[in-house]
């Protein structure tokens, strides 16, 4: 559908690798600024949030740093790409190219140099904002079900519960994004029926009111599609 728009399947591939690492930088700030606040509001010690929050600042250096640098035959990720090709191999599926693998990374060079300030901070905020976003819908949802929990802890669960759904192969981090956003919250003193009632209604506000939208939409392009998909 993109390419229908005039948009390469590579341009596609970065959009969604840029997005991705953004989303990811937003989960890292979203957790720190909770232990923050947890440090701040409980009048603890401090030491554990500053380290999360140095290791966060250390580990996006690291990924900038990475995706960054001009790959080269001595780059981790050809190493990373002759293991996944051994797997590959042996599955009985065809290995993927070390030229395409350069090739793509060389573009996405490009495409992060030529991103500038005014891009990059777009792109950081937007990313921030939405995952704040999330995490304030489940502190509103949490309230109309009469459990008051301090935002900071909403805004904990809530990331933790979806970097965990995330790293999962399920598709919106089913199951595993439900069961974790409900033991987090009960470990935060929310009751279970409590929590399993508000994790079901953030879902349902958060994945599957979006995907509905998405599926009218998808039939929207189908209709006006050169090559639909049936």
């Amino acid at each position: 559908y993109l390419s229908d728009l005039g948009f390469t399947a590579d341009a596609s591939l970065f959009a969604y690798t840029l997005e991705m690492l953004g989303q990811g930088v937003g989960h890292s700030l979203l957790v720190t600024m909770a232990f923050l606040g947890q440090g701040v509001a409980e009048r603890a010690a401090l030491g554990r949030p500053l380290a999360l929050l140095l290791g966060s600042i250390l580990l996006g250096c690291l990924v900038l740093i990475a995706t960054l640098s001009v790959p080269d035959n001595r780059n981790w990720r050809y190493a990373l790409l002759e293991r996944i090709n051994i797997i590959l191999l042996r599955r009985g599926r065809q290995p993927l190219p070390a030229a395409q693998l350069e090739r793509r990374l060389m573009a996405m060079h490009r495409v992060l140099h030529s991103l500038g300030t005014r891009a990059g901070m777009a792109l950081l905020l937007g990313n921030l904002g939405r995952v704040f976003g999330n995490a304030l819908c489940l502190h509103m949802t949490l309230r109309a079900f009469g459990q008051s929990v301090p935002l900071y802890s909403s805004m904990a669960c809530y990331a933790l519960s979806d970097v965990l759904g995330g790293i999962t192969t399920l598709p919106g981090g089913l199951l595993i994004t439900e069961t974790a956003l409900s033991a987090l919250l009960v470990n935060a003193g929310v009751p279970l029926s409590a929590s399993v009632a508000t994790t079901l209604t953030f879902r349902l506000i958060t994945l599957w009111l979006p995907r509905a939208a998405g599926g009218l939409a998808w039939l929207s392009l189908q209709r006006r599609s050169p090559r639909p998909f049936w």
